[in-house]
């Protein structure tokens, strides 16, 4: 357990107060205890070492074996590893050559929090990530290394949910990190967690045993609110390095936005609710989860979850941080503060929360539980049923229903909602158009989602010819997500546009996907505020933007000989925060368009899809 790596323990054996008297400074970690250390029998003296690659292992507990890698940014020849035995976290274990220089190697490893740890490749999840609880589980259930937001009042059961995950997850190893918690808070969980007990290889542990605490609290200083989030994704990122499934429990990014927004107030940026760069933090911070093959031998795999809680105030899902993180997470769970009162427990509200991990999922189930889906299939018909005859009940009563349907009405409270389909609009587009080619902008994409995109677009096919080719033949994909400059952001959908027209010249028709426009607006905002420009929530110049960007499709004959004709047409998604088509980027697009097709999240919720209103 560890403060945002202030070992309050420590600080009080050397100050006798109870209180951090100022400047007082401690090792984040002992460096006096003793840990027994065993080098990888691969690894000899004039062996070749790189970046990540495991040279031996120290056990922490019953459960975790702690991997030591070399730092991702060494290599060379080793001259020196240490034999079995006790050491410090200070004592040299490991001493490589490279170019003639010779580099040291401890227990200890430093990284900064803000910077990505690098890995070989990034992978599909596969796995559930299993959570203990049967409707979340079956009805919205999450991969290991997916993105889960939890949003509920006080009161809703996070806490509840929280202690679930800690217990019953299948993850190796779980990383809570308490941002800006209050104390009281931060105490009840450091006072609960060691009393959860799990059961191991027939032994029964206490979770500690995997879990590690980020107790950051409310008057401890708002950088180090800032910093906790980071500090826990870090870490979990190193765990993961090592091999392991690991679950990142942030509770809650509320108060670490609230935090983004004083330390904005002191750098006396642009007034507002919320900094502008609050939609790329937040995507940048849940785009660190994901299932990776990491750096280093010997080849192993490891990932990432994030489990990010918040408060919206009143419920509001319109509200920023509330809306900004819908287009980022891919799994949903939406408490209920009415259920929660009825002491309905998990008190997750079927209609709002989705997951758009279940498609994903179905080839693991269908291989080692063949009967989950049929019956997961049958339960989510039954759930759309019941919706539609609790409507028709308050018309004419229950009683003037058949009895199968009452029979309905009673066993079905428990259902879910889902996505609005814009994915598999986009691949019937990339199959079905009669467009030459097509070019399609993630810009400001998550990285996992670009991942998908890159993986499924290959596997769609399309028949030219007599022959089955696969659509990326006839396919350019832009990759641009959210850990990219800025700058990348803002140019990405520029750059699609001009590839478009540049094969518009050759005489083909082109269609340009860019998925998504509210993305790329969120980056016009962050550049406005670097120019020091007028205060607004969206650039006054966002109109003209936008219909230079539309006003490049079209139909043309083109320059030069021989003659022949061309032309551009353009598709873009966007989101709107509660579906407010009075929203700025939602006005000005339908002032310029022709086309509308509006995606209806109560079609999607009762499987209509293409969910077109």
């Amino acid at each position: 357990m560890i403060g945002i790596q202030r070992p309050l323990a420590m600080i009080y054996d050397c100050t006798k107060s109870i209180y951090i008297p100022r400047a007082t400074s401690s090792p984040s970690l002992n460096r006096s205890t003793l840990w027994h250390f065993t080098p990888e029998n691969r690894i000899q003296i004039g062996s070749h070492i790189t970046g990540g690659d495991i040279f031996g292992t120290v056990p922490e507990d019953q459960i975790i074996q702690h991997r030591l890698m070399l730092h991702p940014k060494a290599k060379g020849t080793v001259t020196y590893i240490a034999p079995e035995g006790n050491y410090t976290l200070e004592d040299v274990i490991l001493e490589t050559e490279f170019n003639g220089e010779k580099s040291e190697h401890t227990m200890l490893q430093i990284w900064p929090i803000r910077q990505m740890r690098p890995v070989t490749e990034k992978l599909v999840p596969n796995h559930p990530l299993l959570m203990g609880q049967r409707v979340l589980d079956s009805l919205f259930p999450c991969v290991q290394g997916g993105t889960i937001a939890i949003p509920g009042a006080f009161g809703c059961g996070k806490g509840s949910i929280t202690q679930s995950l800690a217990k019953y997850s299948n993850s190796d190893a779980m990383i809570y990190v308490g941002c800006g918690e209050r104390g009281n808070e931060m105490a009840e969980v450091l006072q609960d967690f060691p009393q959860l007990k799990m059961e191991i290889e027939g032994k029964e542990v206490s979770i500690m045993e995997r879990t590690t605490l980020i107790a950051n609290t409310t008057n401890m200083p708002v950088a180090a609110r800032e910093a906790s989030i980071y500090t826990g994704v870090t870490m979990s990122e190193y765990f993961r390095d090592m091999g392991y499934n690991i679950m990142l429990m942030a509770d809650s990014t509320s108060r670490w936005v609230e935090a983004l927004r004083e330390i904005s107030i002191g750098l006396a940026e642009m007034p507002g609710g919320y900094p502008t760069y609050l939609g790329s933090r937040l995507a940048s911070f849940y785009d660190r989860a994901g299932r990776v093959r990491c750096l280093g031998n010997p080849e192993r795999e490891g990932s990432v979850s994030i489990v990010g809680t918040f408060s919206p105030p009143g419920g509001d899902f319109t509200d920023p941080l509330a809306a900004i993180t819908l287009s980022t997470v891919q799994v949903f769970w939406a408490l209920d503060k009415k259920l929660a009162q009825r002491k309905h427990f998990p008190s997750v509200n079927w209609f709002m929360s989705y997951s758009k991990y279940a498609h994903i999922l179905d080839d693991y189930y269908e291989k080692n539980f063949p009967e989950f889906v049929p019956l997961r299939t049958k339960c989510k018909e039954i759930l759309e049923k019941e919706k539609t005859l609790s409507n028709l009940v308050q018309l004419v009563g229950k009683s003037s229903l058949p009895e199968t349907d009452q029979i309905t009405l009673e066993v079905a409270p428990i259902p879910g909602a889902f996505g609005c389909g814009k994915g598999s609009i986009t691949q019937s587009l990339a199959k079905y158009s009669n467009s030459d080619a097509m070019i399609y902008v993630g810009c400001g994409e998550r990285g996992n989602e670009m991942v998908e995109v890159l993986q499924d677009f290959p596997q769609l096919k399309m028949e030219i010819e007599g022959k089955e080719v696969s659509i990326m033949e006839r396919t350019t994909l832009i990759a641009n997500t959210t850990n990219m400059p800025v700058a990348a952001g803002e140019a990405s959908i520029y750059t699609g546009v001009t590839i478009s027209e540049y094969f518009r010249d050759m005489g083909y028709n082109v269609m340009l996907m860019a998925d998504s426009t509210s993305r790329w607006v969120e980056t016009l905002r962050e550049i406005s505020i670097g120019l020091a420009e007028m205060p607004a929530g969206y650039p006054p110049y966002l109109g003209s933007r936008l219909a230079s960007f539309y006003d490049r499709a079209g139909r043309v004959r083109c320059l030069g000989n021989s003659e022949r004709e061309g032309s551009v047409s353009i598709v873009v998604t966007f989101s709107r925060p509660g579906g407010d088509f009075t929203d700025p980027l939602a006005a000005v697009t339908l002032s310029i368009v022709q086309v509308f097709w509006a995606l209806d999240k109560k079609l999607a919720q009762r499987k209509h899809f293409p969910s077109v209103n």
